[in-house]
């Protein structure tokens, strides 16, 4: 919606942010009579033994501008956001709740359509990686169908920052976003943590967990994920700043 705001003129200047604050324990009883907890208190994004997410507190906010305002003002520009795009898993599955397959590869589809790119551009993803088996499985499969086909002449990265931090609920799209921005920038993708056994899904593929530290081209480009309880996904393409 900020995009959308420069885009249209409507302002110069957009902050983005959310704050998720635990302070009773309401919801991480519920969570943990529902088995959404994991039982260890890792994250495990992408492990055969991933068994449930960490809740974790956070704040989180972006300054986004038109390109060239930011290069008027004489800003730092740390990555320039390619495409947005934002969808749900509608009828795609009997749960509104359930990960939707169909409904990511769309999503993936529609965000390369928008910014005008090819799958094999991409250099790595921020999943949305929640830690849950068949959340996990689910993500893997579509950004493997989607970014990491056969003909790519390089391995695609993907991770999750919910490994490091634990899942920061209403702020965990940002969360990923900084991690992407900051990877892009300093061409360096910090390590998804508690991989040792990665799931069958990335078996075949070209697609690597990203379980220590990578050094990232001068001209990155990466997707990130976020998806609500409610069934609502969103999905951007950020490049960077050498590759605008």
């Amino acid at each position: 919606l900020a995009c959308m705001s420069l885009l249209s003129g409507e302002c110069d200047e957009a902050l983005v942010g959310g704050v998720n604050l635990i302070q009773d324990d309401d919801l991480t009883d519920a969570f943990e009579r529902a088995g959404i907890l994991a039982k260890d208190g890792r994250c495990k994004f992408g492990d055969k033994s991933a068994d449930g997410i960490i809740r974790a507190e956070g704040a989180a906010f972006l300054v986004i501008k038109n390109f060239e305002r930011a290069l008027q003002d004489g800003d730092r520009i740390y990555a320039c956001i390619r495409a947005t795009a934002v969808g749900h898993v509608a009828r795609t599955t009997d749960d509104i709740m359930s990960p939707s397959l169909v409904a990511q590869k769309r999503l993936f589809t529609n965000a390369l359509g928008i910014g005008g790119l090819n799958a094999s551009d991409v250099t790595f993803v921020e999943a949305h990686g929640t830690g849950t088996p068949l959340g996990d499985k689910a993500e893997i499969e579509a950004v493997a169908s989607v970014y990491g086909k056969s003909n790519r002449s390089e391995d695609l990265y993907i991770g999750s920052v919910k490994t490091n931090i634990g899942h920061t609920e209403t702020v965990c799209g940002l969360a990923g976003l900084i991690k992407a921005t900051l990877a892009v920038f300093n061409r360096r993708l910090p390590p998804t943590l508690h991989v040792s056994n990665p799931i069958s899904e990335l078996e075949g593929r070209k697609v690597v967990l990203a379980g220590e530290v990578r050094a990232l081209p001068e001209k990155s480009i990466a997707a990130v994920s976020a998806f609500g309880l409610t069934g609502t996904l969103a999905h951007e393409l950020i490049e960077s700043p050498a590759s605008a």
